[in-house]
């Protein structure tokens, strides 16, 4: 009787527990980007918060189930403790760089930051200082650092069904056409204030041949778009691996048979997203996101491919392919084309200089960098080219990634990213469940995307794109490890 009394008081308890972790991942997908991107630090706080409170309820919910290492049928784990090396390893880097060492440790490990120390402060001999030469700074950086890795450790052990991926899925999916839709009307609607009502500084106001949704800058609205998009055509693509090919009967009858099924409410709305989000992102006429969708398609046709259940549904996406540049491209291809006509232009600011420029920051600062977050401060005192503008970021995450951290922490990043394509696509292969091969497509094809348009941007710098990285590349994880069906019949 004892036991009959407590087990719907601990079954209550993990319904409750497993609300605030699903809920909570949801309710950051949607305030992120609503939030200007979660660029200042109200929504950092806010971001921040509710990512540590959703990890909390994971501790405890594992805690009581004693399964934070592996699940209780012994699923595979994969490459995720190796995957943790490297999130903990990054984590370690940034401590370490804020915290205070001696003149003597410091000037041995770095010595470039001792020296910013001795130009610029009036410190005692013997004072401890901090690789960090703004540890404000990194200190913050560190604080979204622990964040992310939070929720990435949340999904990749808490996800294991496919309704749960499914509550993702539709989010983004939904709030990448909302923000489309949105953008368009404030476009139309324009009075000069974020919403209508939030007042913007006069300088960002934007340049009326962008649309920016709540992002304000477009590249950074164009990185949200890059990653929602292929995890969209990888949910069509499994609702169209859903419909039977029926062979040998006559096109009509085809037709009515897939009206009857009930598959063609969602094939159209989901084909529409697509539609949606693909235009939006080229009259954003973001050049960095607009190759990275290109990329992203390439690859995503590519891994396709390789595998016969998924290359059988190709003429759905030649459908698609060819909507979307008809329907999108062509309409705006003058625009484009002056786009990237600009790139070289006497008066337009070259990110080469830029990157010239933090070639000496890496030279001076290699081990270790010089703190992440700190790229503002330290950018001044080697920027040769326009000197009349303030450049917070390097305008390429990776190299951004080296001055921050330097080749310690540029190591991590890159072993962290090769690891983890290597053990997805190698646990891919083996796996024979369509939902499995089509959302591992897509998550994929998300991460390809935003990898390319980091090469001339940073959207890894702004909280809601990374964190919407964070949750798919999590969520790819999840799919191919955790996810299991127990049909069968699925080939490959």
């Amino acid at each position: 009787m004892a036991s009959e009394s407590i087990s719907p008081l601990k079954g209550n308890k993990g319904g409750l527990l497993d609300a605030v972790i699903e809920r909570g991942i949801i309710l950051l997908l949607i305030f992120t980007p609503l939030a200007i991107g979660t660029v200042q630090q109200w929504s950092i706080a806010i971001m921040e918060i509710v990512a540590f409170i959703v990890f909390g309820a994971w501790l405890m919910k594992a805690q009581g189930a004693k399964r934070i290492e592996q699940g209780a049928e012994g699923r595979e784990q994969g490459a995720k403790p190796l995957l943790l090396i490297f999130i903990g390893s990054l984590i370690l880097i940034t401590i370490l760089q804020i915290i205070p060492l001696s003149e003597q440790l410091l000037s041995l490990i770095s010595p470039s930051s001792s020296s910013v120390y001795k130009t610029f402060t009036n410190d005692a001999a013997g004072s401890w200082r901090t690789i960090s030469i703004y540890p404000d700074a990194t200190r913050g950086e560190l604080f979204k650092l622990l964040s992310y890795a939070a929720i990435f450790l949340v999904i990749i052990n808490h996800y294991r069904t496919r309704a749960q991926v499914y509550g993702i899925i539709h989010t983004v999916i939904y709030i990448g056409c909302f923000l489309v839709i949105f953008a368009i009307i404030q476009k139309m609607t324009w009075n000069g204030r974020l919403f209508w009502f939030y007042p913007l500084r006069q300088n960002l106001n934007s340049d009326m041949a962008y649309i920016w949704g709540p992002y304000i800058n477009h590249n950074h609205f164009a990185g949200y778009l890059e990653m929602a998009i292929p995890l969209a055509m990888g949910f069509l693509l499994y609702k169209a691996s859903n419909i039977k090919s029926l062979p040998g009967i006559p096109l009509s009858k085809k037709i009515a048979n897939f009206s009857d099924s009930g598959s063609i409410v969602p094939m159209v709305f989901l084909s529409l997203s697509v539609l949606i989000m693909s235009g939006g992102l080229f009259i954003s006429l973001s050049r960095g996101g607009i190759i990275g969708f290109t990329v992203s398609m390439v690859f995503f046709t590519g891994i396709t491919r390789t595998r016969r259940s998924l290359r059988k549904k190709a003429g759905v996406f030649a459908l698609l392919g060819i909507l979307i540049f008809f329907g999108v491209v062509m309409t705006s291809w003058s625009r484009i084309e002056d786009r990237f006509q600009e790139i070289g232009k006497e008066g337009r600011i070259m990110r080469i200089y830029v990157w010239r420029d933090t070639a000496n920051i890496i030279k001076d600062f290699p081990a270790f960098g010089t703190g992440l977050g700190t790229f503002r401060s330290i950018y001044p005192q080697y920027q040769t080219k326009y000197s009349q503008f303030l450049f917070e970021h390097a305008e390429n995450d990776y190299i951004e990634i080296l001055t921050d951290t330097g080749f310690a922490g540029f190591t991590v990043v890159i072993s962290m990213v090769i690891v983890f394509f290597c053990a997805v696509i190698k646990a891919w292969r083996r796996r024979h469940n369509i939902f499995v091969k089509c959302m591992v497509a897509g998550g994929l094809s998300s991460c390809v995307a935003i990898a390319a348009h980091s090469f001339t941007d940073f959207n890894m710098r702004i909280p809601a794109n990374a964190l919407l990285l964070t949750v798919i590349a999590a969520l790819t994880y999840a799919a191919v490890y955790n996810v299991r069906e127990k049909k069968a019949h699925e080939s490959n």
